[in-house]
């Protein structure tokens, strides 16, 4: 199958950046001492590593149209060699980026998939959207567990009020 411009266009952008993001979260997961933490970084290196692989399919026009959802779980194990390094990040600051890289990375698939055209190409796209959104949520508990992230709540009154404001707006049709 032939994809079309947007797509290949959208599939080549995707593996610029992936291959950055892929190094970046090596780095990570070398300075990170918290196995939890390492494990999670672990997992978001091979899911990329594994998206990268699957545009690759996308890309080539005698498998392409094989390619579906599937291809999303075939994860190869890798080697991540540390050596010895030292940075200005802590376990906090590496899970606060990571999970906002996974984020980055839900956004970016879910909204390149809103565009695409063939249909396995929006479906795996949509796919790789929902795995990084998995991903944001263990850092987030990870970044829970931890007491790191702290949100605060509106006041009762605050919560009351906007409620009756929206009740109003919208049974006042």
């Amino acid at each position: 199958m032939i994809l079309t411009s947007i797509d290949l266009g959208l599939i080549s952008e995707h593996l610029n950046i992936h291959q950055d993001v892929i190094r970046k979260l090596k780095s990570y997961y070398c300075l990170a001492k918290n196995p939890q933490l390492q494990q999670i970084i672990y997992e978001q290196v091979l899911i990329m590593r594994n998206h990268a692989d699957v545009m690759l399919m996308l890309m080539d026009p005698e498998r392409n149209e094989e390619v579906d959802v599937s291809a999303l779980h075939q994860l190869q194990p890798i080697d991540i060699p540390c050596k010895q390094s030292f940075s200005y990040m802590n376990e906090q600051n590496i899970a606060f980026e990571a999970r906002n890289t996974a984020m980055t990375m839900a956004q970016d698939n879910f909204n390149s998939s809103l565009s695409m055209n063939a249909q396995n190409v929006r479906n795996i796209h949509l796919q790789m959207a929902l795995q990084q959104f998995g991903l944001q949520s263990r850092y987030s508990d990870f970044i829970e567990s931890k007491g790191w992230d702290y949100a605060p709540n509106a006041s009762i009154q605050e919560q009351i009020h906007a409620l009756k404001s929206f009740q109003q707006m919208y049974y006042n049709l």
